[in-house]
């Protein structure tokens, strides 16, 4: 009689209870999860992907103030700046079309962060031809596979429309870069360095990276930016 009192009021209402919270767990999301997780990419993978900005900071403001994992290791709370007080960021932007040059980089930084966020987003001010523009490659579904392999946490993945809003189109961001902006590649594209200035430092304040890794290929670009993150006290 004891056994079956247990088993109507207490076993079998925990075990609808447990199959609920498998197999529909967003019955138990809060209104703010569940708004955040309607706008996530769904693809076939761990990796958490972003369209929209707002989500995105919220996402990160809520990683932050969590509780610090006790696990995390010895080389990650020596590298990672910030460790006594948040968890650290490491970002990785990009146009996409991802090579072993990228995913080098987000190795880097799954290393030395607690969190690794990538983007992709093919930047139009940056762009001199506008057929230039239309033939670079958007391959998303390919470097989602290869973010995912080399175990990036985050992708974002903005529209144009998301970056670059209608109403915020006037609003150009000027540095004087004192004349490297306009020698070399710059020379020859007029303008291109305001563009990638631009959307860097936009992809910077949306993330708030503590530490951000980009290629040194382009010795140029990564001078300019360098310069862009001291000039407007970035803190990286």
């Amino acid at each position: 009689m004891l056994f079956a009192l247990l088993l109507c009021h207490y076993i079998i209402p925990l075990k609808i209870f447990i199959d609920l919270a498998i197999f529909y767990p967003e019955l138990f999301l809060t209104n703010d999860m569940r708004k955040i997780t309607d706008t996530i990419t769904t693809f076939d993978t761990y990796m958490k992907i972003f369209e929209k900005k707002k989500d995105l900071i919220q996402y990160l403001d809520n990683f932050r103030s969590s509780k610090r994992d006790p696990s995390l290791s010895a080389e990650k709370k020596k590298k990672s700046i910030g460790y006594a007080q948040d968890k650290s960021i490491g970002f990785v932007p990009t146009m996409g079309a991802l090579h072993s040059g990228h995913l080098a980089l987000v190795e880097r930084a799954k290393k030395e962060n607690d969190l690794v966020v990538s983007s992709i987003f093919v930047n139009p001010t940056q762009f001199n031809n506008k057929e230039d523009l239309k033939k670079y490659p958007r391959t998303l579904e390919a470097d989602i596979k290869k973010l995912e392999a080399v175990k990036c946490d985050i992708l974002f993945s903005p529209g144009e429309k998301e970056m670059y809003p209608p109403e915020d189109m006037d609003n150009d961001l000027v540095i004087d870069f004192n004349g490297l902006d306009t020698v070399l590649e710059g020379k020859f594209r007029p303008g291109h360095f305001k563009g990638v200035t631009t959307v860097v430092a936009k992809l910077f304040n949306i993330v708030q990276p503590d530490i951000a890794y980009l290629g040194q290929k382009d010795a140029q670009q990564a001078l300019i930016i360098k310069k862009m993150v001291l000039d407007l006290n970035m803190g990286l």
